[in-house]
């Protein structure tokens, strides 16, 4: 069951599209808003993004089927929900993020992709971390991408289980997301 703060961090962003969605304004929250939801404000706010919406959804949100999640979010399409996941390279076990990131490479990387898009496809995403690290990249064998914890989720991103957005995150990381979401519609 999620708590009231994760089912706050459901967002649609865009930056610089012609779509919009919910105008950031300074208009005072709803009453019920959680913290959560305030600090994705503000944070939506500091980037100057043209427009973004956060939304709760019922405790029982992910017990559903995608249409319905669609129909409750108001989005155009199920290809348009996503999620974000927070993926650290195992084989950076013994090093911190900061020695990791001093050696030019990533320990984690958070991954935004459709829920209803093809599985994540590990060995592609090894290919766009070591496509980062540019010179810095190690040999593929040094590359096992695998979803942290729950509880590690929470510590790095800042936000509960089903609830992981990449705005805001507590923890700084390289954001990738799926090819497939710039093929979309606006709408």
């Amino acid at each position: 069951s999620r708590t009231p703060e994760a089912s706050a961090a459901m967002l649609t962003a865009t930056q610089g599209s012609q779509r919009e969605m919910v105008s950031l304004t300074p208009e005072p929250l709803p009453p019920d808003s959680s913290p959560v939801q305030a600090r994705l404000e503000l944070v939506a706010r500091e980037l100057g993004l043209s427009s973004a919406r956060f939304c709760r959804t019922p405790q029982d949100y992910y017990e559903h089927e995608l249409e319905w999640r669609r129909e409750v979010l108001g989005a155009c399409s199920t290809a348009a929900l996503c999620k974000s996941m927070i993926m650290e390279n195992t084989r950076l076990s013994g090093v911190s993020a900061a020695e990791a990131a001093g050696l030019g490479r990533y320990k984690r990387v958070c991954v935004v992709l459709q829920y209803d898009g093809p599985k994540l496809d590990k060995h592609k995403l090894t290919d766009v971390v070591r496509g980062l690290e540019g010179r810095h990249a190690a040999a593929k064998r040094q590359y096992s991408l695998r979803m942290v914890s729950g509880e590690e989720s929470l510590a790095l991103s800042g936000f509960e289980h089903n609830a992981v957005t990449p705005l805001g995150m507590a923890t700084p990381m390289p954001l990738l997301v799926s090819e497939r979401l710039r093929g979309l519609a606006d709408g």
